[in-house]
């Protein structure tokens, strides 16, 4: 046996929720679980020993909803926060191009979109009062929308005659004379600068990956499940991802996808996913998901909602649905690949629901279809999760309630993530941080602790941070532990080796120093990370 962990408090995550004191672990393979007193009997004299001194043992967590190369290529990036003011995100650019005159282009990424309303709109005058020569490009939290200047217009050819990809859904933003403000809204439109303006070092990218590696690691995160990358990327994402896990340079496993977010991109994007499951197929590195993007965010207008939710909403319909989206599902299923699709508003989710309708109407019962985000599905559609065994993926660290919800969602501010409701419908809920679009964090902690309490995690102590209606709607840490590991592993058909500890299983193993069920949820906050074990070998640990 090569290590034996003793002392621990060994949360299995099995089907019975066992508790263990002891694992015994040869290579990369769990090889027995029990008590001290069994564990022991297996030591050899090579065996290493590690005393947990009674800390919380757990799988590793799985982060079933992030964008690991969109990550790595930003993280050299300016980091704004949420909390930051326009002028304090633009001193903070200021500064930046103060103390880096000489470079080309200034990439910046995390501020809060609210700060923009119909009092302050976005303006290209602002950056280019900064920055007049040189392209600027600040992605949004959610990364769904951008604010550039004009010399990035300039460089990527962008007038106020260019089409928008879909209009009122993907655009450039214009103001009441027609002038282009700076504001670009949703994927392709990000795309349309991003292939002519090149603001990225890809030379760089496995450094990058490396350092994002680590950070997951602290944290507990030992599988990433991919979900999408801007297209002006290339296939480098998947070449890098390969390279590093065969040279065992990151410690997460990536289980990763092709996607679409136009009607246009349907068939590219599945013969890429057939070719990219041939290259990489394996279980540290897997392309084998086909990604929809239905819709696109409340924040910027562009979520799919069946009504007029608020007064200024104009109707945006999913890329597909109907007939169109039912024929997709089930062709993507009897390839033998599971689905996953961005749905945000109650149309989108619906649209989903369609094509997971027609993949089990076809007889095929193991595809795993996942419906990501889960903010607003309508009453009658949230039992059809369960029904048609629909996983609902979900950012915890997104259930809470925020000053201007109200006028951004209108009554939907009162129903959004019911995940309570789908979970007691029958359905398995999962979780992911959707880095970077992570205005949280992408700790887990954070996630459990809000959504535990539907409130802002980093908030707790401010009276003026309210929480998120319903309160039933509340998670309890069983259900958050479990969308981390053993729900987790199921979505990407890794259930027989990850997200639970268990004879057979890969020792992808980690441990927080205090048990969590014995503390607050704002106790949960401050409960560190001591190890984190991938594949067999202790990658993070902290005395």
């Amino acid at each position: 046996m090569d290590k034996i962990l003793l002392n621990g408090v060994v949360y299995t995550m099995d089907p019975e929720n066992s508790i263990a004191e002891a694992v015994a672990i040869e290579e990369n393979i769990v090889k027995a679980v029990g008590s001290n007193e069994e564990i022991l009997r297996l030591k050899k004299e090579r065996t290493e020993v590690a005393d947990m001194k009674g800390a919380m043992v757990l799988p590793g967590f799985i982060d079933a909803h992030c964008h690991p190369a969109m990550t790595a290529y930003f993280m050299n990036a300016i980091q704004f926060s949420e909390e930051m003011s326009l002028e304090e995100v633009l001193e903070t650019l200021r500064k930046e191009i103060e103390q880096n005159p000489h470079n080309e282009s200034y990439v910046g990424a995390g501020y809060n979109e609210f700060i923009f309303d119909e009092n302050q709109p976005y303006s290209l005058k602002l950056l280019d009062d900064i920055c007049p020569n040189k392209p600027v490009i600040l992605m949004g939290s959610g990364f769904h929308a951008c604010w550039v200047n004009s010399r990035t217009f300039e460089l990527a050819g962008i007038t106020e005659e260019t089409p928008d990809p879909i209009p009122g859904y993907q655009y450039f933003e214009k103001d009441e004379n027609g002038r282009l403000t700076g504001h670009v809204v949703e994927t392709e439109a990000e795309n349309m600068i991003l292939r002519k303006v090149n603001f990225f070092d890809n030379a760089s990218l496995e450094n990058a990956y490396q350092v994002m590696s680590d950070e997951f690691s602290r944290v507990g995160i030992t599988t990433l499940v991919g979900c999408g990358n801007f297209d002006w990327m290339g296939r480098r994402p998947y070449e890098v991802t390969w390279e590093l896990t065969r040279q065992g340079k990151v410690y997460q496993r990536f289980y990763d996808c092709t996607f679409v977010d136009s009607a246009e991109q349907v068939e590219r994007a599945l013969e890429e996913l057939i070719e990219l499951n041939d290259l990489y197929d394996d279980d540290k590195c897997r392309v084998s998901t086909y990604k929809v993007i239905l819709d696109g965010t409340f924040e910027t207008k562009s979520a799919s909602v069946s009504y007029q939710y608020i007064d200024d909403y104009e109707m945006v319909l999913p890329i597909l649905e109907g007939d169109a989206i039912r024929k997709l599902y089930a062709k993507v299923a009897e390839l033998g690949f599971d689905l996953h699709a961005h749905t945000i508003g109650d149309r989108a989710a619906r649209a989903a629901i369609e094509g997971a309708e027609a993949v089990r109407a076809a007889g095929f019962s193991d595809t795993r279809v996942t419906n990501a985000h889960t903010q607003y599905v309508k009453k009658e559609d949230r039992k059809r999760f369960g029904e048609l065994n629909i996983i609902a993926n979900t950012s915890g660290g997104w259930h809470y309630w925020y000053p201007e919800i109200e006028t951004t969602l209108g009554s939907i501010s009162k129903e959004e993530f019911m995940l309570k409701e789908i979970m007691d419908g029958g359905a398995l809920i999962t979780m992911g941080s959707d880095r970077p679009a992570d205005e949280v964090g992408y700790d887990p902690r954070l996630a459990i602790a809000t959504a535990m309490t539907r409130r802002y995690a980093k908030f707790f102590n401010d009276p003026q941070m309210l929480s998120l209606p319903p309160q039933e709607q509340k998670l309890s840490l069983q259900t958050c532990l479990e969308a981390y590991t053993v729900n987790a592993a199921y979505q990407v058909h890794m259930e027989n080796k990850l997200g639970q500890i268990k004879v057979g299983a890969y020792a992808d193993i980690i441990a927080f120093e205090k048990d969590m069920f014995d503390l607050t949820p704002e106790e949960i906050l401050d409960d560190k990370v001591v190890m984190t074990m991938f594949d067999g070998r202790t990658v993070y640990k902290c005395d």
